[in-house]
């Protein structure tokens, strides 16, 4: 089953939010991440299902703080309310809880409650252990990437398990890798930070980018460009652009 976005061009780009897969949305700051990974898919697939029954919920881990609540009311609109009746939020502190709550806490909450997630989504996955690296002595940065990327690879095979084992979407992201992340010890040929797993364990996978202009009215205009880094069914390497708006995306 997919989900739209409520994009066309974004729709036609990757196909909408597919369940018992990961998808990956990896970018810089303000591309539009937490847009797609949280306030746009829990709106879609509500309108797909309500009324929602008592036990479906959708788990929103918030790995930078980043998610708001006023945005979130923003895009849902007058659905806001019935929404967050059924909106499970956690937001890890440290590495250690991130790690805990999605490898043994939230699988053993579904089982025991009876819920039935229709949306797990780690928006950033990679935040806390960002800053972890960063923080590392020099001398320790390589064995402490080498054991929290390990870790993450472990957090990601539990969430592909959560959405293959209730068919539903599971959706990560992360950032892009950069200068300062390569100085840090985050050497990878790949195009975002994580580690490999993050490369092959999400089957659809969608870089964004953001670029600031300058219109003939010397307005500040944002364009937002969201690339096909990796799909099982469609060619990748295709790009569209897109806008983010007050109901979401277009």
């Amino acid at each position: 089953m997919r989900y739209p976005t409520g994009s066309e061009r974004l729709d036609k780009l990757f196909g909408g939010y597919e369940t018992s897969i990961l998808t990956e949305f990896f970018g810089g700051t303000g591309t539009g991440k937490t847009t797609l990974a949280a306030y746009v898919p829990i709106k879609q697939i509500y309108l797909k299902h309500r009324p929602l029954a008592e036990n479906q919920k959708f788990i929103i881990i918030d790995g930078d703080g980043g998610f708001d609540y006023d945005r979130a009311r923003q895009v849902w609109g007058d659905d806001y309310e019935p929404i967050v009746e059924h909106l499970i939020r956690y937001e890890p502190v440290e590495f250690s809880d991130q790690h805990k709550y999605i490898t043994e806490k939230l699988p053993k909450f579904l089982k025991e409650r009876n819920i039935r997630p229709l949306l797990v989504s780690a928006d950033s996955m990679t935040a806390i252990y960002r800053g972890q690296v960063s923080r590392a002595p020099a001398k320790y940065k390589a064995a402490i990437i080498g054991e929290l990327t390990g870790k993450l690879d472990l957090q990601l095979v539990r969430l592909r398990a959560i959405a293959v084992e209730y068919n539903c979407p599971a959706i990560v992201t992360t950032w892009t890798s950069s200068p300062v992340g390569q100085s840090l010890g985050a050497r990878s040929e790949l195009p975002m930070i994580g580690g490999r797993a993050f490369g092959f364990l999400a089957k659809c996978v969608v870089r964004l980018d953001i670029e600031e202009k300058v219109d003939t009215s010397g307005n500040v205009v944002y364009k937002r460009t969201a690339t096909l880094v990796k799909h099982r069914s469609r060619p990748v390497g295709i790009s569209t652009e897109f806008e983010i708006v007050n109901s979401g995306v277009k």
